[in-house]
């Protein structure tokens, strides 16, 4: 219960409460920063994919 009041409180105020947090926290930074390099890979195949759809959509709604 400890952990997830420091790992709150640091979300909200973007402050480790305590340094035995510091590992968690930054193994948590290097997550984040890596699913946001993956979804930035990802993401515009699936921009261009909803495109598409969207096209494919907007065509049959004229027709």
């Amino acid at each position: 219960m400890k952990f997830f009041k420091g790992f709150y409180s640091f979300i909200r105020t973007g402050r480790v409460p305590n340094p035995t947090l510091l590992p968690i926290v930054a193994t948590f930074y290097s997550y984040t920063t890596l699913s946001n390099m993956l979804k930035s890979l990802i993401l515009p195949h699936f921009a261009i994919f909803d495109g598409l759809e969207y096209t494919r959509l907007f065509v049959r709604e004229k027709i």
